[in-house]
């Protein structure tokens, strides 16, 4: 931190720990990053995830979730049901995270989420930055800030993934 006393200035440098393979990429994308509206996440979605995540605590703690497309809707499930899916990934499953960038890129939570992803399940993804958490309380003139990242989480694992079931 620093602090000009003289001018009431404040300055404060703010560090996240971002976790990276070694010697490898964080990811790659397989697609171009494009508008969540274009991604097939219209308004009328991505304001019911606003609502959920204002109403449910566990939800917006986890700052992650899991999406899974249920007829023309998205199903919010937490992260830890990823687990749970049998079927590759597909354009029926997205994982989200909230985005507080406001950049093109995405924010800092995404390269920790991707290792994540890389360790437990590998492969192609499609990845919701969520950027409009109020979006259920603003006019439908207010255009959403979400982006889709498509992103190949193989590359960042650096070896096979964990067994599943219970085998150690």
């Amino acid at each position: 931190a620093f602090a000009d006393l003289k001018k009431y200035h404040f300055a404060y440098t703010v560090g996240f720990p971002v976790l990276g393979p070694p010697g490898a990429d964080a990811w790659s994308s397989f697609r171009a990053p494009c508008p969540a509206v274009d991604a097939g996440f219209p308004r009328s979605v991505l304001s019911k995830l606003s609502q959920q995540l204002q109403e449910d605590a566990a939800l917006c703690n986890a700052g992650t979730f899991l999406l899974v497309r249920s007829g023309e809707s998205w199903d919010v499930r937490s992260l830890a049901s990823l687990l749970d899916i049998t079927e590759a990934p597909s354009d029926e499953v997205a994982i989200g995270f909230v985005d507080s960038s406001a950049d093109v890129a995405p924010g800092w939570p995404l390269r920790n989420l991707i290792l994540a992803l890389a360790h437990h399940r590998p492969g192609r993804w499609r990845i919701l930055a969520f950027r409009d958490p109020h979006l259920c309380s603003r006019g439908p003139d207010v255009s959403p800030r979400s982006r889709v990242f498509h992103v190949d989480a193989r590359a960042a694992g650096g070896g096979p993934p964990p067994p599943r079931g219970g085998a150690t």
